[in-house]
């Protein structure tokens, strides 16, 4: 779960924190005496534009009194420090705390696994030489951790495994689905109501919320019309309608990211 300091003060949705710490890392590497709340706000509307979000999420933007507000909670948090007035540079700890989050807590979406090992690949040696060449103090066991951090094969075969997983998800969701649709309709067949059919079904298919509810108990619970809709297609029509084309997407996606491999 993100727990980015900046990121919950900005009030963003997920999607959002790895574009904040990237933008974190590029100005405090670019501007070796500080970087203002003005240069994270460019480097987020930066980023935000290689991923389209301009027109993705034509609304969302950082406010400057957001930046503000967000940048003495990380140095309450000792992960900021502010050299000059109104200038503001990453402590040893919110620099490693930073780099480790942009990778290890970047979502399984495709265009975020894509940003993610571009800015590895393109920014590793960059950050490492900027900020460590303008801030001494830092240990050589920090400058290895945070080469280790960013390193483009390691997040290279992350973002594979994360595809790979959604892959295999969708594709069991997929064949959990058709097996349970192929119970329901064995049992409407031999004549039973739909409260029957739902009491004698023995999985959720690709129902995954079984401990917060059992998907029998759902479907009992919801009118006669509702349920008499979802047996007889509802299934049917999540699988062609959402999984499947959600499956042709996933399997796309890695194979790109395999393309990719560093």
């Amino acid at each position: 779960m993100r727990n980015s300091t900046l990121a919950s003060r900005a009030g963003y949705v997920d999607t959002q924190a790895t574009l904040i710490r990237a933008s974190l890392l590029a100005a405090h590497s670019v501007h070796a005496d500080g970087f203002r709340a003005v240069d994270l706000r460019f480097y987020f509307r930066l980023f935000s534009n290689w991923l389209e979000q301009d027109i993705l999420r034509p609304s969302q933007d950082l406010e400057l009194t957001q930046i503000r507000r967000s940048l003495q909670a990380l140095q309450t948090a000792g992960h900021c420090g502010q050299p000059l007035p109104k200038r503001f540079v990453l402590t040893e700890a919110g620099l490693l705390d930073t780099a480790e989050k942009l990778v290890d807590e970047a979502s399984v979406a495709f265009e975020e696994m894509l940003f993610v090992l571009l800015f590895a690949a393109s920014y590793r040696d960059v950050v490492r030489a900027r900020v460590l060449g303008a801030a001494r103090q830092i240990a050589s066991s920090t400058r290895h951790r945070l080469g280790s951090i960013l390193d483009p094969k390691r997040i290279s075969r992350l973002a594979i495994r994360n595809a790979a997983r959604l892959v295999g998800d969708l594709e069991q969701r997929i064949a959990a689905d058709r097996a349970l649709e192929e119970q329901m309709t064995k049992l409407l067949r031999e004549g039973l109501s739909t409260s029957e059919v739902v009491k004698k079904l023995t999985d959720g298919g690709a129902y995954q919320l079984q401990r917060i509810k059992p998907y029998t108990e759902l479907l009992l619970q919801v009118p006669e019309d509702l349920r008499t809709a979802e047996l007889r297609s509802g299934i049917a029509t999540r699988r062609q309608m959402l999984f499947q084309p959600l499956l042709a997407r996933a399997q796309e996606e890695l194979r790109q990211l395999q393309d990719l491999r560093m």
